[in-house]
């Protein structure tokens, strides 16, 4: 039984609403999920697993076919791994795999998407240092497995759980995917859009996979994965905006989301 390749991917960022995205979304009668959320092909199980595993977690093509022609328009099938955007491996490897995938791409504030992610981390109980303790021995922390990955090597466990500053700074990141993909073939979002616009980001996002969003009712929207958080001290949230400002400024240049100036 041949399964479908995937139409699209959500790499991305962590703690910008893609799991709430990726939910909304594959409640469309078109638009149906793959096995799970986050597959994680491409950042781990590629080392040892043929990309005929990768397929099969997706819907048989057969069943693809037959909806499209049944219903008369286009069925699409797709995941969403966060990591992809910020792994710095996965662009020439998806375009290798996929080259004509349509990637969508969600991004927050930085600075408030670090502290999102330095909480989640402490829920799940991998992080025991305070915020500014974890901010202040991130680079430490990291730098081995940033260093693993450029000799080819899988990173440790401190590249997924303490990254909380080096997945902020986007404009690099979406220029290693932007050497690989047209820009025709990348839509990227705000969180802050999701949130405060949700029906809007529905709408655009469907319209981007070459989905009718008006075949089915709109579905509820429902936030995923909301965590518990502390109160952040506004002198930490000033340190963690001011080491964005430089990568916010490219970030503007690069798609016109201006971080520097949300207003």
């Amino acid at each position: 039984m041949v399964k479908a390749k995937p139409d699209f991917l959500i790499i991305g960022a962590q703690k910008a609403g893609t799991s709430s995205l990726y939910a909304w979304l594959t409640r469309h009668p078109d638009v149906l999920a793959a096995r799970a959320k986050e597959l994680h092909y491409f950042d781990r199980r590629i080392e040892s697993e043929p990309i005929e595993g990768y397929w099969a977690d997706f819907p048989l093509e057969a069943t693809m076919r037959l909806l499209r022609r049944v219903r008369g328009r286009e069925t699409v099938t797709g995941e969403a791994t966060p990591v992809y955007l910020f792994h710095p491996t996965i662009p020439v490897l998806v375009h290798h795999h996929l080259p004509s995938i349509r990637v969508v791409v969600l991004l927050r504030d930085p600075a408030e998407r670090a502290v999102s992610h330095y909480w989640m981390e402490y829920n799940r109980g991998n992080e025991t240092l305070s915020l500014e303790e974890a901010l202040a021995a991130e680079h430490e922390r990291t730098r081995p497995d940033l260093e693993r990955i450029e000799r080819g090597e899988r990173p440790g466990r401190s590249f997924w759980t303490a990254t909380y500053v080096a997945r902020g700074h986007y404009a690099h990141q979406l220029e290693r995917w932007l050497t690989h993909f047209p820009r025709s073939q990348m839509l990227i979002l705000r969180f802050e859009d999701l949130v405060g616009d949700p029906g809007w980001v529905y709408r655009r996002t469907l319209q981007f996979l070459g989905v009718d969003p008006d075949a089915a009712p709109v579905p509820p929207f429902d936030a995923e994965r909301v965590g518990a958080k502390g109160k952040t001290d506004p002198e930490t949230l000033d340190w963690l905006r001011a080491q964005f400002v430089d990568s916010n400024r490219r970030l503007a240049e690069l798609t016109g989301i201006d971080y520097n100036n949300p207003g």
